[in-house]
C-alpha cells in the first residue's frame, strides 16, 4: 500500500509515513540509511519495500527500506491491484509446487 510521507528527519535518517484504512489512521517508521540521499516529498506517496524490524526504544516496528519510491501522481488503486494479483500468482504457483512435491 501507498502511504504519505508525514515527516522526515535527515539528522535521525528517519521517516514517517501515514495512511488511512477506514476510519483508522496508521503511521509506519521508516529507517532511511540505505536509501540516502532522497528528495523528501512531505505530503506525497510512498512506496517502501524493506525489512520489518523491532527496536528496543520503541513498541512499534520500523521497515529499513531498501527501497523508498515517490508514487505521486501514480493511479494507487490501480498499483494496489496489480500487488495482489502478484501475490496471488506467486501463491497459486508456490502451491503447485508443493502438490507436484508429493
Amino acid at each position: 500500500m501507498a502511504e504519505r510521507l508525514c515527516c522526515y528527519d535527515l539528522a535521525r535518517s528517519e521517516a514517517i509515513l501515514t495512511a488511512q484504512h477506514n476510519l483508522a489512521q496508521y503511521q509506519v517508521c521508516v529507517d532511511t540509511k540505505f536509501v540516502e540521499p532522497f528528495q523528501a516529498q512531505v505530503g506525497s506517496f510512498y512506496l517502501v519495500l524493506g525489512e520489518a524490524e523491532h527496536r528496543e526504544e520503541t513498541a512499534s516496528p520500523v521497515v529499513k527500506a531498501r527501497i523508498l519510491t515517490c508514487v505521486e501522481g501514480v493511479n494507487v488503486p490501480l498499483l494496489e491491484q496489480a500487488i495482489q494479483e502478484q501475490r496471488k500468482y506467486f501463491n497459486e504457483r508456490q502451491e503447485q509446487k508443493e502438490n507436484s512435491i508429493s
